[in-house]
């Protein structure tokens, strides 16, 4: 049990999680299940910025990911009238996207 428990440690350290204490047997189960959904998708975006990571061997996939924070939408309401916008995409922002297959519409 003790290598189970420290290969999840490792694991949510990846994902940069916080310790969650359930009780449950639940709710044990369920924390576990999305932490390892969270960590295939992680594995599968990895793979799709590949050819990105490969070009620069100086980024790093977590530095993709804070570089894609800073593209924001923002909802406004004027008047009773809600309003989509959507800062400016760089050029990387749009190459990331692309490579995720993520439309950014």
């Amino acid at each position: 049990m003790r290598a189970l428990e420290q290969n999840f440690r490792t694991m949510k350290s990846a994902l940069d999680l916080r310790p969650v204490y359930h009780r449950l047997e639940d709710r044990v189960r369920a924390h576990a299940f999305l932490c390892m959904l969270a960590l295939y998708v992680r594995w599968h975006m990895e793979r799709a910025l590949e050819p990105l990571l490969a070009e620069d061997p100086r980024q790093s996939f977590e530095g993709l990911m804070t570089h894609l924070e800073t593209l924001q939408r923002h909802t406004v309401e004027v008047a009773g009238q809600e309003i989509q916008m959507l800062g400016e995409p760089e050029p990387l922002h749009q190459r990331l996207l692309q490579l995720l297959g993520v439309p950014l519409a």
